[in-house]
């Protein structure tokens, strides 16, 4: 496990050297066409894979996350991250 404060601060910094003016519009472009849905236990919720992210870096998350005093799993952190990654990545290999 790591750290909700640790895990945000990194998937953030990832996301915003991502393409797109706003957050919003970086993760849009990530996440627009999946229709894979994920679990927010804290929250007891479910969201498709944009909304997800954005719910994990929204400070109503943080705030539940801190009374919580939860942790992130390193698995679930280690498969956001390369997901963003993966698609920064791929983003980039396309030619404009």
């Amino acid at each position: 496990a790591m750290s909700y404060e640790l895990a945000r601060e990194k998937l953030f910094s990832v996301a915003m050297e991502l393409d797109g003016e706003s957050l919003d519009d970086k993760l849009n472009l990530r996440f627009a066409r999946s229709l894979q849905v994920a679990p927010c236990g804290p929250c007891r919720n479910t969201f498709d894979q944009h909304d997800m992210m954005t719910h994990f870096l929204s400070k109503k998350h943080r705030k539940k996350m801190i009374v919580l005093s939860a942790a992130v799993s390193r698995a679930a952190f280690e498969y956001w991250a390369d997901k963003l990654q993966h698609e920064s990545a791929a983003a980039a290999a396309v030619p404009a």
